[in-house]
């Protein structure tokens, strides 16, 4: 139900071979469904107006499997496992890409059985949301920009798409102010980390 209306293929959802069992569609940015596993190659609704530009899955249940996340910030699809520092991957488990309304070519850890998953899906929104990659190094400051006059992120989610190295999250509330030392990699059973120390 999305204000106060029943959300059914003909009122609200695109056609799509898998439809959403719970979802908050977010103008903020951010949307959260959750839905049944169908099998290889199927496309997902997603009941919004604008192409995600992240999207994260979570197999959910006893056997939890791997957090699959994709994006198409880099001009192509890739993929990587948030628990595993390993380099992305070639083919992502939404291998025909992400649409206004749907996300096409979900396989393997999206939708291979019939288990509930949930989906969290990330759309830039100036001031609130943003997606994108860069070039980095050992050395290099990178300044996070959307174009809204002194945006800091809330929350900074890395990973390196050319090597097997950690993701890292630099958050607000335990870096308020710049520059952002403080790290987690959600990929380790590692405690919070310094940056340059460890």
């Amino acid at each position: 139900m999305v204000d106060g209306v029943s959300t059914t293929t003909s009122n609200f959802f695109a056609t799509a071979d898998i439809y959403p069992t719970r979802a908050s569609i977010g103008s903020h940015g951010v949307s959260i469904l959750t839905y049944t596993g169908q099998g290889d190659t199927k496309s997902l609704a997603t009941g919004l107006s604008t192409k995600p530009d992240v999207a994260i899955f979570k197999r959910l249940g006893t056997d939890g499997g791997d957090w699959n996340y994709v994006t198409d910030v880099t001009g192509s699809m890739v993929a990587a496992e948030l628990n595993n520092p390993t380099a992305t991957v070639t083919v992502p488990i939404a291998s025909d890409g992400f649409q206004a309304s749907t996300i096409t070519g979900l396989n393997g850890g999206a939708v291979n059985d019939a288990t509930t998953y949930v989906c969290y899906l990330f759309q830039r929104t100036p001031g609130l949301v943003g997606a994108g990659h860069f070039v980095g190094g050992e050395n290099v400051n990178v300044v996070i920009n959307d174009g809204a006059s002194g945006f800091q992120p809330a929350f900074l989610m890395i990973k390196s798409i050319g090597g097997s190295r950690y993701w890292v999250i630099h958050d607000s509330v335990r870096n308020p102010v710049n520059p952002a030392s403080l790290r987690l990699h959600p990929n380790t059973e590692e405690t919070e980390a310094v940056a340059g120390t460890a």
